[in-house]
């Protein structure tokens, strides 16, 4: 047989053969699909490789790390502790604006809370008791001991009031008594004194007994308090 002469149209419809030929059930397999996913060519002809694989494990390795809870540091306490000075009968001390605290026989107390004075300010707590007592008619009610209170400093203020939360104190209830109200005293009672009269914010346990708790706005020179059982001023 002759050979026909290889035209461009001849070349065109050999090869227009060839791809029907394959369609119809050559060589090359129609792809596969994996797990759901359809593969391309070049994917179901291609060796498997690690990028598959590892891709996943780098991407996981974060979200573990992030879902681990974090490891929290410890803050360091700035500035110095609350100071407190203490004693049996009385106490005069100075503090600042990082306040302080008073203690009376282990039990009265007064705090002075942080940034309650901008300077430096002398605080007064202790039992009217030996060469400091002062006279004082107690008020109606009187329950446990009589004390002093007062503050002193170079501008000499008749009074100083907190810039901050209130002063606390703490005065120690009699046994059997389950609460209390403060009797302040301006200036020492008696027939010239002035009585006001307040109720306690709350009642503190201690392993010496029970605490009544008052907060103070201001505390003045100088004042006589105890506890009493009859009712708070009016408008206190």
């Amino acid at each position: 047989m002759a050979r026909l002469p290889r035209t461009p149209i001849a070349a065109a419809l050999l090869a227009s053969a060839l791809a029907i030929h394959a369609g119809c059930g050559g060589a090359t397999p129609p792809p596969k699909e994996e797990g759901g996913i359809p593969l391309t060519a070049s994917s179901a002809t291609a060796a498997p490789h690690d990028d598959h694989t590892a891709a996943p494990a780098a991407s996981s390795a974060p979200a573990a790390a992030s879902s681990a809870p974090e490891e929290k540091k410890a803050r360091p306490m700035g500035g110095a502790p609350m100071a407190v000075t203490e004693d049996d009968k009385e106490v005069t001390a100075t503090y600042g604006a990082r306040g302080g605290k008073i203690r009376i026989g282990g039990l009265a107390e007064l705090i002075v809370p942080v940034d309650a004075v901008d300077q430096a300010t002398n605080f007064v707590l202790g039992l009217n008791t030996g060469k400091s007592e002062l006279k004082i008619t107690p008020f109606k009610g009187q329950l446990g001991g009589i004390y002093r209170i007062g503050v002193a400093r170079p501008d000499n203020p008749k009074e100083v009031a907190s810039a901050g939360s209130p002063f606390v104190l703490k005065l120690p209830l009699p046994k059997g008594t389950k609460t209390a109200n403060l009797v302040i005293a301006l200036p020492a009672g008696g027939k010239l004194g002035k009585y006001h009269v307040i109720a306690p914010k709350g009642v503190e346990e201690g392993a010496s007994g029970s605490l009544a708790v008052f907060e103070l706005p201001k505390i003045v020179t100088e004042a006589m308090i105890h506890l009493t059982s009859s009712p708070p001023s009016a408008g206190e």
